[in-house]
């Protein structure tokens, strides 16, 4: 008889065991649903550029960096003959994963040319 009531309370403490795990199972899908961003603002301070490849006859690059969150683009100021830049600009984005399947800001390097078309020195994207 006794056996039997250990039996039973073994069964009752690997229930408990099984609904405590299942319980921090539901509370970690919760939070990793929380954390997903579904709506709000993005900013970025774009600080500058060191060791530009020089892409201009003399050199040097004219270098500016384009943007980009959804539809939405941005770029910072040109910086003349340079192959390192400082910016130091700051752009606010709204986002909204209900609007786009986007989920990365994408930034390229670009070099200005006034009398023919820019040349694309480098891109990164970054996950939101």
């Amino acid at each position: 008889m006794q056996e039997q009531e250990q039996k039973k309370e073994l069964v009752k403490q690997k229930d408990v065991e099984q609904k405590i795990e299942e319980d921090q199972q539901d509370n970690e899908q919760e939070f990793e649903q929380e954390i997903d961003l579904k709506k709000g603002k993005v900013k970025i301070t774009v600080i500058g550029v060191k060791d530009v490849t020089g892409v201009d006859s003399n050199g040097k690059s004219d270098p500016f960096i384009v943007l980009k969150v959804g539809e939405i683009k941005n770029q910072t100021k040109k910086v003349k003959n340079t192959l390192n830049a400082e910016y130091n600009e700051t752009f606010e984005f709204k986002y909204d994963s209900t609007r786009t399947e986007d989920r990365q800001i994408h930034f390229e390097l670009w070099d200005y040319d006034t009398f023919s078309d820019n040349d694309q020195i480098g891109k990164l994207d970054v996950p939101v």
